[in-house]
């Protein structure tokens, strides 16, 4: 797994089975134009100076200092950390979700299309205009959500004012995205919900490519996680999703064959 260090801004590579022992945080986001590679941080000090325009790494040293300001010494944040011309490198990244945040000692959530500071105070209205970002709308950041919540989730606006955290705003989560607030504040695991309960989080959410819409719910239902077939579509992607989750569990819930691809718009 490629890391981020928060010192040098260098991306460092540790094996599988020393990630348990590297103190690293994660990044949630929405990606927007112009988002850095790993291709363009490896070699963003090349020649002593920058590859590209350094606008376009402002949201990487942005969460670079939060997590030196808080002593994290790694990041891992999935533009730059992981090698999109390697198609072994997204698989494990998409399939490994669950282990990546869990495994982070915080998630920092950038919410591109939030601004301002709630100040301390959250009100109905605060909640609102929070709640209307697009990161809640996201099939991808619906595991991280979950997966992060044993550790801290700091959100922070699109100028990375702090906003709170998930903890300050999991009533609302619960309202505007029905995801149980006790799961929101780590309080229990996602495994307690019936398989119905989980698959209903992902409804309403927007992903790139339709598979994702299946593909993002891996970690919440299988303990090994399906391959990847990017262009079979949603209902091919669903359908071996339940599959697969009936094979794994041996068949103790069957309330996951109560949905079906459609029931996602």
């Amino acid at each position: 797994m490629w890391l981020l260090n928060t010192r040098t801004a260098e991306l460092e590579f540790f094996e599988e089975a020393a990630v348990g022992r590297v103190c690293y945080a994660v990044v949630s986001h929405i990606w927007g134009e112009n988002e850095p590679s790993w291709e363009d941080v490896a070699r963003r000090w090349e020649a002593g100076g920058a590859s590209r325009d350094q606008a376009a790494f402002a949201k990487i040293d942005a969460c670079a200092q939060l997590a030196w300001d808080r002593e994290i010494p790694y990041l891992w944040i999935d533009t730059c950390c992981v090698g999109v011309r390697s198609g072994d490198d997204v698989s494990t990244a998409v399939t490994q979700v669950r282990a990546l945040f869990a495994g982070a000692v915080a998630c920092f959530v950038h919410l591109s299309d939030v601004g301002g500071s709630t100040s301390g105070a959250l009100d109905a209205e605060v909640a609102r205009d929070v709640m209307r970002s697009r990161w809640f709308r996201c099939s991808w950041t619906l595991p991280e959500l979950v997966f992060s919540a044993g550790s801290p989730v700091w959100l922070f606006s699109w100028d990375w004012e702090w906003l709170g955290s998930s903890a300050v705003f999991a009533g609302a989560i619960a309202r505007y995205c029905g995801i149980p607030e006790d799961l929101v504040r780590g309080r229990c695991g996602h495994e307690q919900y019936h398989a119905v309960e989980r698959v209903g989080w992902a409804r309403c959410r927007f992903a790139h490519h339709a598979e994702d819409e299946a593909y993002c719910l891996m970690g919440l239902f299988l303990a090994q996680p399906m391959p990847l077939r990017y262009g079979e579509g949603l209902l091919r992607a669903f359908r071996r999703l339940q599959e697969q989750f009936l094979l794994q569990n041996g068949g103790r819930d069957l309330s996951l064959l109560a949905w079906t691809a459609t029931d996602f718009d």
